[in-house]
Parts: structure tokens; sequence; C-alpha cells
């Protein structure tokens, strides 16, 4: 099966065997954007991680979990990635 449509769409297809074709009503950076999505994507990884510093507080840590899924975050000095842990 086939089908026009977006990198979360196009994601979902290739899981179950799909292919979703990613379409040009959008600004070629867009495309560009939502190729690299779909090209970036690894079934299981988290890929972009976010990260927390000391100064957040469990909310933060919910907030995320709820919006991306996922309630392993590292915590760095900075709160950026490349940081001290």
């Amino acid at each position: 099966m086939d089908t026009v449509t977006e990198s979360n769409m196009a994601i979902h297809m290739a899981l179950h065997g799909g292919i979703g074709i990613l379409h040009s009503n959008m600004p070629p950076e867009s495309q560009a954007d939502q190729v690299r999505i779909v090209k970036k994507f690894k079934n299981g990884f988290i890929t972009d991680p976010l990260c927390l510093s000391p100064t957040h507080n469990v909310g933060d840590v919910l907030r995320i979990k709820n919006t991306f899924g996922y309630s392993g975050i590292p915590i760095t000095e900075n709160g950026k990635m490349g940081g001290k842990l």
C-alpha cells in the first residue's frame, strides 16, 4: 500500500510494510525536513534525546513523558547533549 503523506504517517506505514510518498504541497525546505525526519528514524531508538539540567523538576520529566512517550531523560550540567552527566 502507498499514499501521499507527511513524515509521521510515512514512518508508521513503513513499520507495517507500506510506503509513504511525501507530498509536494509545501516549500522545499519543509520537504527536506520531512525527508530528514523519516531517514533519521530508527525503531526503538531515541535519535534526538531531550536533556534536562539539574534545575528542572519532576513536572518537566512528566511533561516530556506525556508528550514524547519516553522517560529516560539525561540530566546534564548545562541541560544539553554533550554536557557532563
